[in-house]
């Protein structure tokens, strides 16, 4: 009867692994006179983690690009007046021609388009007017389509009566 005991004792016993004791991964053969690690605080990461590295520097978003051929007018050549506070660009490009330009109008989302035009044009200065358009452009106004809800920068381009020349380029919001 005390061997059948035993045998049914034996068969319940198994070593736990993790659950207090040491287990047969832990019984790593460690140098005389090492200290051993000291555990680790309650809420901690036992893995100590490399010091933070400076992301390298990210290149902003690219804008439209306008057609090749077009030459960037220089800074002091347009200004910007009367644009939305959330995005200014005061940038145009001219065809090689001096037949027209191409400025950045930004839609107010998705579906809605943006166009220009020259509304005054003197020895010394084109006035363009970008306007936002509020219907989207190619739909049905009244169908259930989903419109992104985000400023949206295109190149329009705008043509010219005359060449550009030497002129300065006024850009200006429509109302």
């Amino acid at each position: 009867m005390a061997a059948a005991a035993l045998l049914v004792g034996g068969c319940g016993a198994r070593e736990q692994i993790g659950v207090g004791t040491p287990g047969p991964a832990s019984s790593a053969a460690v140098e005389p006179g090492t200290p051993e690690p000291a555990p680790a605080e309650p809420g901690s990461s036992a893995t100590k983690l490399p010091a933070p590295v400076d992301p390298a520097p990210v290149d902003p978003v690219p804008g439209p690009t306008p057609d090749p051929g077009y030459a960037e007018l220089p800074a002091d050549r347009v200004r910007v007046g009367g644009q939305p506070g959330e995005y200014q660009e005061p940038r145009a490009w001219v065809s090689p021609d001096g037949l027209s330009l191409q400025v950045v109008g930004v839609a107010r989302d998705g579906c809605a388009g943006v166009e220009a035009g020259v509304v005054e044009s003197t020895g010394t200065t084109v006035r363009v007017r970008v306007e936002q358009m509020t219907a989207p452009q190619g739909d049905d106004p009244d169908s259930p389509r989903v419109c992104t809800q985000v400023l949206t920068a295109k190149l329009l381009t705008v043509p010219l009566a005359e060449p550009l020349g030497t002129r300065g380029v006024v850009l200006e919001a429509a109302g």
